[in-house]
Order: structure tokens, then C-alpha cells, then sequence
């Protein structure tokens, strides 16, 4: 094979030899060119089985549950993606050996032939395996066929991986890897910056509100703080990299030769990459919004401040005689040259400063900024600082790094700054049993002689679930003659849906019971709760673990709890959110639903259940049974704060910390879905607790669940879920998630057996036929996504019509 492939290795050879960032930058552009086509072409079920699942099915069966579990749709969809891929091997494997060839020059490393040669069997290996997998989609899958197909997999895996170590061997032994260790932060930035921007749904969620309306200048500030990053990375790396080559004296001269062009383009590369990549993220997800082009401008936009960003930074010392001498002469403070002193002041003074706002008003800098563009804020601030510490530890021999961690290690025993802000002493609350006879003493039964006495479960998920928990609600509220909010007695919410059902709740609340309020639901819960949390997460938060006394201020909880606030207060004209749960429904008021908001107590593992009303739960099943959040403390909270106790999701939220009422330690509250994510359960212990109140009345229970998600298949059968990555390491952590849904399945399936009537609205798809994108968790959706939620809600709640008409008439 080598005499085939021999001058092809040649001529690579030759253009990393002669030059080698332009190999590099055509290999990377056409290598990111087909990761963005695949994107484009790639319309697979986002939940399902990908490619690489169809590659290493080992069995006829295992293929076919896989097509099965695609359908037609994804099916044509595979094929699209494959017939391209048949052209992507023969760019990774020209990458790969051209890397090698790079890795390699000029230390005393031979070229390995199988080395040289394996990224180009693997490409061959690609290829028939993608062949194979296009054949048997068209004609059905045969053993023969699987088992070459999986074996080319493997050959192709194991020799990118080889191709792979032994270029990081060789990497590891140049000057060149003394440049990339030195200038980690600036590698560090730039995962940071940029990977949740195209490898995570709230990410590539984020790119795609910055189209939406009224987002024009949090896209502008974007690309800015983009463009103040890449000259960040560049500049302290520079920084870095003079100082460092100063202080070296044990190269040769052939090693300072390479460590001086790695110091001068790495920087140069890192740089505008923290442009380009975003760029290619943009241009790749314009497809997903309605204002694409806004999308494709913005994404043009970095790409040529990514262009203009390399021609001034290697054109400068031609342009500007005074940048082409030394930034620093070696690592310590005389060695820094005067404008480097001026721009360290300057630096940390802005620094300091976008600290100051960004935690002392989170929500006022987080929604102008844009969690976007705070991101790129949080990235170059990590270059500043861990450029600073990189060479305070060389100049002073201190080290500065291993210090912040132990000292961020010893301080966490004590320095907890999320702290619930609990109301002492809790306000007078009625009781379950008083509140469910002030709601039926008015109730009239319908044609059936019973009154249809309705438990909504909420499933959390996030803004997506608050969203849809919403729109469930209010769309059941404005159906014909469904009498929905006259017979819904409590909703049992989790995570994100509890926002959902509070504004819902609220609206009721404030309207008199009014319907058509979806509007003002959907105008409350748009607003954008995740760029004040990331706000404080990147300053105060973050500066928390180095600090050895609590600051509460600098808690972004508290930021999120304002944004619930604020949002209501815009979109309602009232500050509902802000009211404690206690006397947030009136015992009196049927138009309002009771609210149970269900969160996980970490240290002891059960549900706290916090509401308006007192019930039996702990004291019928005391130490085994759910706890009651208010008694438990001895006190009450805001509704905003109730809410976010149940969607208390690390590490987007903290672990809330809850103290006695003298100041003793109880533990600390996190998501409701660490317990099960349905609510199913409480629900049952409210059916439980009302059954021997019933007496002489005849209640018809229904419950209404509302669900995050599809209805899954039974997982028992799905072979390809075997793929999955790190199964030996993962596993752990996968049976602990997995056991979580499967105790919500089991809730709601004892749920289901003890009522009347139980009807589940899930997430439906507008067109069957067409697999849509699927909405990410987080605390912020674009308009596209909200706009497919509330147009989804709609017809799903019309599949499920008759079902409702039959159990509320």
C-alpha cells in the first residue's frame, strides 16, 4: 500500500517542511468545512442513535433496532450524511500524518512507516465501513456485512488513536510543547470560550438568540468582547513567550529556532480561533433561526475580525516600529517593559471593573451583555489572570496555582456563601385538609353526579420545562368547555417546570381567575434568566472558593431569584414572585391552584416538599417520608425562592445551604429531580391525605401529567444504548441517572393505578415526518425554540382532547 500512498506522503512532507501554518490552516478549514456540512446534513432524532451507533452495531438485530428507532426520515438523513463522510477520511488522514510529520521535525525521531501510513488505512477502513453501512440501509442489513463493518470501525478507531499518541509523544519532547505548557490558560480559554458554543444545545441555543429581535446589540457586544479576547490571548501569550525565551539558555540553536516560531504563531492561531471558531458555530446553526441572516452576518462578521486580527498581528512590526521589540526580558518585574506595565495596570483595571458590575449588578450588565458575550468576558479575564499567575510562579518560584487550589480546598469547609434567605418566624399557613373543603364547598358536579377534582405533575428540565409546563396550562385553561382552571386543585412541579406553574398560578392570582393569559405567561418567562446567573458565576461566585469568608452577596443564586422577580413584576405589573409561599394563596381563593414545589435534601437523600399549605407527610412516615420544607426550617420563603430550590441544578445553580433559626447547620437542597423528576410523588401523598377527607362527597380524581419529554421505548430492547462512551468509567453515574427516571416511571405508574383518570401531555412533534431540534436545558431559549414549544402545546393537547373531555365533563 505504501507505493500507492508514498508520493501523497511526500508531498506532505514537503508542505510541512516548507510551510507549515499554511498546511495547517488549509488542512483545519477543510477538516471544519465537513464537521459544518455534517451539521447541516445531520437531521437524526437528537435523543436516538447516531452514526457511530450504526458502525458498531455487531449484529443484524442490534442494525435493525437502530434503523427501527431512526425511521424513514432519519434514514434518509443517515444517507445523506454518509455519502459525504465516503469524502471526510481523506482530509483527517492527510491532518493527521501532516501532524505527525510536524510533530517529529527536527528531534531525533525516524518517521514511522506504520505511523506515517495507519491515519490513510484508517481513511481506507472509513471508507468501506461507510460503504457498507450505505449498501445495508438500502438493501437490509446481513451478517456478513455487519461484522466488516464493525471490524473497519475498530481498525479505523484504533489507528487514529495510535496516530494520535504517538503525535502527543513527539510533541511532548520539542520546545514546542514548553510554548503550549507556558501558555495553557490561553489554550484553557479558549475550550472555555468556545466549546459550550458548538458542542452544547444551550450554547448553540445562545448563538441563535442572538438573531432573535431586539438582540442587535448583545450580537454586536458579542463579536466586540470577541475581538478584546483574541487580542488578550495574543498579547499575554506573547508576554509569556518573550519572557520565557529570555530565561531559556539550554537550547540550541535549532531548538530556540522552533521554540521562537511556536512563541510567534501559536499565540497568533489561538487568537483568532476565539473569532473563527464562533464564526463557524454561527454560520453552522444559522439554519435553526428565523432571522438567519442575522445569524450568517454575525458569523461573517468574526470570521473577517478573525482575518483582520491575523494581518495586524503579523504585519505590526512593519506597520508599528515600536511593537517589534520585547514585551518582557524574562520573568521578573525589572524585565517588564513600560508599556507592558501600563497595559498590566490598565488591564487589571478594567478587569476589576467589569468584576465590580457584573456582581454588584448582575442583572442590569448580565442582560445588556448577553450570556454570550459574557462568556467571551469570563475567557479573556482567564488569560489575564492565569497569565499572571504563570509568571508570578516563575519569577517569584512560588507556586501560585497549586496554592489557589489547596487554599479554594481548605476554605470550602467554611466560606458557603449559598445560604437560603429564610423569613422568621413562618407565617400562619391552613391546612391541606381546610384547604381542599374551602375548594369543594363550591364545586358543582357535572352530568357524571362527581366532581372531577384535578393534580397537574410537572416534569422539570429546565426554562424548556417552565415553558412548556406553562403553555400546557394555559392552553387547557383556554380550551371550550374543559372548565380546566375550575377543576385543578394542586400542581406538583420539579426543577424548571415549578416556574411554569408559579406563573401560571400568579397570573390566576392576579387576574381574578382570568383566562387568555398566555401571552403574558410567554412575555414573562422569555426573559433572559441565564445571563445575570453567568454573570455572577464568572466573578463573585467564582472568586467565592478563593476567599476564605462568605460573601452572600456574590452568591449567583440570588441573581436568578431576582431575574424570577423582576421578570413577573415587567410582565404582570406586580411583584407576586417576591410574596412568601404562606400567604401566597388565600385559603378561600379555588381560583388559584396549590402549589407543591419539590426539592431533594442532599443530606439525607428525601424530598422536601415546600407549599402554601401544611400537610401530614413526615409525621405519618416519620425519617422515611417527605419532609416539609417550612417546618423543617421553622420559617417561610419567597415564592421566587421556593421555585428555585427545586431546580437547584449543579453546576448551572448551587447546592442551597439551610441553617436552623439560631444558625445550626441542616443541610443543603438541590434539584427535585435528584429524587424522581415527575412530581409524581407527591401527588400521591396528596391523594393519599385527601381520600378519608372526602366523606360524603363524590370526588373524581384526574391527574394531568405534564411531561419534558417524548414517551421513551422500553430501554430493555434498545442494543444500541451499549456504544455508549467510557461504559466501564460512566456506568456509575449512568445508573444513577437512569435509577432516577425509573423511580418517576414507578410514581407514575402507582399514580396511575389510584386515580380515576390519568392522561399524559408530552412534546409532540408539529410534523411527524420530520425530526425537529430539541430544546436545551438551561436558564434561556431562543425565540425559534419557544416559538416550536408553544406551537407544539397546542397540538398536543388536542391529541389528547378526548381523553380530557371525558374525564372533566
Amino acid at each position: 500500500m505504501l507505493p500507492i500512498i508514498g508520493p501523497w506522503l511526500q508531498r506532505i512532507d514537503a508542505w510541512v517542511r516548507l510551510r507549515p501554518a499554511r498546511f495547517l490552516l488549509i488542512a483545519f478549514a477543510i477538516n471544519g468545512a465537513f464537521i459544518v456540512a455534517f451539521d447541516r446534513f445531520d437531521q437524526l432524532p437528537p435523543d436516538g442513535p447516531a452514526i457511530m451507533d450504526l458502525h458498531v452495531s455487531n449484529s443484524v438485530d442490534v442494525f435493525t433496532q437502530i434503523t427501527e428507532a431512526w425511521k424513514p426520515g432519519g434514514v434518509v438523513s443517515a444517507r445523506r450524511v454518509l455519502r459525504l463522510d465516503l469524502l471526510f477520511p481523506f482530509a483527517y488522514s492527510a491532518l493527521l500524518a501532516g501532524l505527525y510529520f510536524l510533530a517529529i521535525q527536527g528531534i531525533r525521531i525516524e518517521p514511522r512507516r506504520l505511523i506515517v501510513m495507519a491515519p490513510f488505512v484508517a481513511a481506507v477502513a472509513d471508507w468501506i465501513e461507510n460503504s457498507l453501512a450505505l449498501v445495508m440501509l438500502r438493501t437490509g442489513p446481513w451478517l456478513p456485512g455487519v461484522l466488516v463493518m464493525f471490524a473497519a470501525t475498530i481498525v479505523k478507531f484504533s489507528l487514529i488513536a495510535l496516530t494520535a499518541g504517538f503525535i502527543i509523544a513527539a510533541l511532548m519532547r520539542r520546545p514546542a510543547w514548553l510554548v503550549i505548557k507556558t501558555s495553557r490558560y490561553t489554550v484553557l480559554s479558549l475550550l472555555i470560550g468556545t466549546f459550550p458554543l458548538f458542542a452544547l444545545g444551550q450554547g448553540r441555543d445562545l448563538l441563535v438568540s442572538l438573531s432573535n429581535t431586539g438582540a442587535f446589540w448583545q450580537g454586536v457586544l458579542f463579536v466586540a468582547w470577541l475581538v478584546v479576547w483574541a487580542f488578550s490571548t495574543w498579547y499575554w501569550s506573547r508576554v509569556l513567550m518573550d519572557a520565557e525565551g529570555s530565561a531559556s539558555s539550554f537550547f540550541t540553536p535549532e531548538q530556540q529556532q522552533e521554540f521562537d516560531g511556536w512563541a510567534m504563531w501559536l499565540p497568533r492561531w489561538i487568537g483568532a480561533l476565539t473569532l473563527i471558531v464562533p464564526g463557524i458555530a454561527l454560520l453552522a446553526d444559522a439554519k435553526d433561526a428565523d432571522h438567519g441572516g442575522g445569524m450568517v452576518a454575525l458569523g461573517v462578521a468574526c470570521l473577517a475580525c478573525g482575518g483582520a486580527f491575523l494581518w495586524f498581528v503579523i504585519t505590526r512590526k512593519q506597520k508599528f516600529q515600536a511593537a517589534a521589540g520585547k514585551a518582557a526580558t524574562g520573568y521578573s518585574r525589572r524585565a517588564l517593559t513600560t508599556p507592558l506595565k501600563w497595559i498590566l495596570r490598565v488591564s487589571a483595571a478594567v478587569s476589576l471593573t467589569m468584576f465590580v458590575l457584573l456582581t454588584a449588578s448582575a442583572e442590569f450588565w448580565g442582560f445588556g451583555l448577553g450570556a454570550a458575550a459574557i462568556l467571551a468576558i469570563a475567557a479573556a479575564n482567564t488569560v489575564f489572570f492565569g497569565s499572571v499567575a504563570v509568571f508570578w510562579t516563575k519569577s517569584y518560584r512560588v507556586p501560585v496555582e497549586i496554592l489557589l487550589i489547596v487554599a479554594a480546598l481548605t476554605f470550602s469547609f467554611w466560606n458557603d456563601n449559598h445560604l437560603i434567605d429564610i423569613t422568621r418566624p413562618a407565617g400562619a399557613r391552613a391546612t391541606l385538609a381546610e384547604a381542599f373543603d374551602a375548594w369543594a364547598a363550591n364545586k358543582t358536579a357535572t352530568s357524571s353526579g362527581a366532581v372531577p377534582l384535578v393534580i397537574v405533575t410537572a416534569e422539570g428540565g429546565g426554562i424548556r420545562a417552565a415553558h412548556w409546563t406553562s403553555a400546557v396550562l394555559h392552553t387547557l385553561d383556554d380550551t371550550p368547555g374543559l372548565q380546566f382552571s375550575d377543576r385543578l386543585f394542586a400542581i406538583s412541579s420539579v426543577s424548571g417546570s415549578s416556574f411554569g406553574a408559579a406563573v401560571y398560578a400568579g397570573l390566576k392570582k392576579d387576574t381574578g381567575g382570568a383566562s387568555q393569559q398566555l401571552d403574558p405567561a410567554r412575555k414573562i418567562l422569555q426573559r433572559k434568566f441565564l445571563a445575570p446567573m453567568v454573570a455572577r458565576l464568572v466573578t463573585g461566585d467564582f472568586a467565592q472558593w478563593f476567599i476564605p469568608v462568605p460573601i452572600e452577596s456574590f452568591d449567583r443564586s440570588a441573581a436568578l431569584e431576582q431575574g424570577f422577580e423582576r421578570a413577573y413584576e415587567i410582565g404582570a405589573g406586580k411583584n407576586t414572585m417576591a410574596l412568601p409561599l404562606a400567604s401566597f394563596r388565600p385559603i378561600g381563593d379555588s381560583k388559584v391552584p396549590l402549589l407543591f414545589f419539590n426539592s431533594t435534601s442532599v443530606r439525607t437523600g428525601r424530598r422536601v416538599v415546600a407549599s402554601s399549605v401544611s400537610w401530614w407527610i413526615d409525621r405519618q412516615l416519620p425519617g422515611a417520608g417527605p419532609v416539609d420544607f417550612q417546618d423543617w426550617v421553622a420559617g417561610d420563603v419567597p415564592i421566587a425562592t421556593a421555585v428555585h430550590n427545586t431546580a437547584r441544578f449543579p453546576v448551572i445553580s448551587a447546592a442551597g445551604l439551610v441553617r436552623a433559626n439560631g444558625g445550626g447547620y441542616l443541610g443543603h437542597l438541590v434539584d427535585g429531580g435528584y429524587f424522581e423528576n415527575t412530581g409524581a410523588d407527591t401527588a400521591i401523598d396528596v391523594i393519599t391525605h385527601l381520600r378519608p377527607l372526602i366523606g360524603q362527597r363524590r370526588i373524581r380524581f384526574v391527574v394531568i401529567e405534564v411531561a419534558n419529554s417524548a414517551a421513551t421505548e422500553d430501554e430493555t430492547k434498545s442494543g444500541w444504548r451499549s456504544a455508549r462512551f467510557l461504559g466501564e468509567l460512566l456506568s456509575p453515574l449512568r445508573a444513577l441517572f437512569y435509577a432516577r427516571d425509573a423511580r418517576g416511571t414507578l410514581a407514575t405508574t402507582r399514580l396511575r393505578g389510584m386515580v380515576d383518570h390519568y392522561i399524559a401531555i408530552r412534546p409532540c412533534s408539529l410534523n411527524p415526518s420530520q425530526p425537529q431540534r430539541s430544546a436545551p436545558l438551561g436558564w434561556q431559549l431562543s425565540d425559534e425554540m419557544v416559538k416550536l414549544l408553544y406551537d407544539a402545546a397546542g397540538t398536543c393537547v388536542g391529541v389528547q382532547a378526548q381523553a380530557l373531555q371525558s374525564a372533566l365533563q
